[in-house]
């Protein structure tokens, strides 16, 4: 009796030490955190990485007692970087089929949407169906899902109906001067990036809305270390019933 006690004591003092290790290592290590500029959800302002997805994930990682320090890049440098390194986190991604292997997924801490904008000028563009987009130009950003997306179903700069941009503005840029007809956007993000570069967004308006499924994540890519996974992914679902999580939703609405 009286070794069977002591062995239970030794065994949870052990995995007391254990887990205060982890602690430790966790509170040591400084992992990279990167994302692209893309309002409302991340996006620079003062020198400083913020906006709604920012701030979901600087909560999970505090909470999770990790380090971090988070960069601003262009999507596809942001995208190829993190499928080349392991311990790296990626926000706002979108989890699609193409994408699913790849990473190790948290979330979603939002609803994917996708739609086609035009002028409002431009009253000879009609899309009624995603197969009549393909008379028209339209302006994206490179490695987006929705770039993704259309490539997959047969658009493609060489029949003319996609040109693909390095950086989501240059896309907007292109439609208000008559480069592109339409361009991919969110309803809310939209907005946000077009009076953020002083482009007038009541001048534009949604022509399509595109069916499509899934979430926004944040995510690793697969061979991370798998307690650096567990201890983000338990955080994030600790948070999301939070009502801090609510109200960070409802601020950026």
């Amino acid at each position: 009796m009286f070794l069977s006690l002591l062995w239970t004591i030794r065994f949870f003092l052990k995995v007391s030490i254990f887990m205060l290790s982890m602690d430790l290592v966790f509170a040591e290590q400084r992992i990279e955190v990167l994302t692209e500029n893309w309002p409302p959800f991340n996006y620079e302002q003062d020198g400083k990485v913020v906006g709604l997805a920012t701030e979901i994930v600087e909560a999970t990682l505090k909470n999770a007692e990790i380090s971090y320090t988070i960069r601003l890049g262009v999507w596809k440098g942001v995208y190829d970087k993190v499928l080349s390194q392991n311990d790296v986190l990626i926000y706002t991604i979108t989890r699609t089929e193409l994408r699913e292997n790849l990473f190790d997924w948290i979330g979603p801490f939002a609803k994917r949407e996708q739609s086609l904008f035009k002028l409002k000028s431009r009253h000879d563009i009609k899309i009624d169906k995603l197969d009549d987009a393909r008379n028209y130009l339209i302006g994206l950003q490179e490695g987006d899902a929705i770039t993704q997306d259309l490539l997959q179903l047969g658009f493609s700069e060489k029949a003319n109906n996609l040109q693909i941009f390095d950086k989501r503005i240059l896309a907007y840029r292109s439609l208000f001067a008559g480069r592109v007809d339409v361009v991919t956007g969110h309803d809310v993000t939209i907005k946000y990036q077009l009076k953020l570069e002083d482009l007038p967004y009541e001048e534009v308006e949604k022509v399509y809305d595109f069916d499509v499924d899934g979430g926004f994540y944040m995510a690793f890519k697969k061979g991370s270390n798998p307690e650096l996974v567990a201890r983000v992914r338990k955080s994030f679902e600790a948070f999301k019933s939070s009502e801090k999580f609510m109200h960070i939703i409802k601020k950026y609405r």
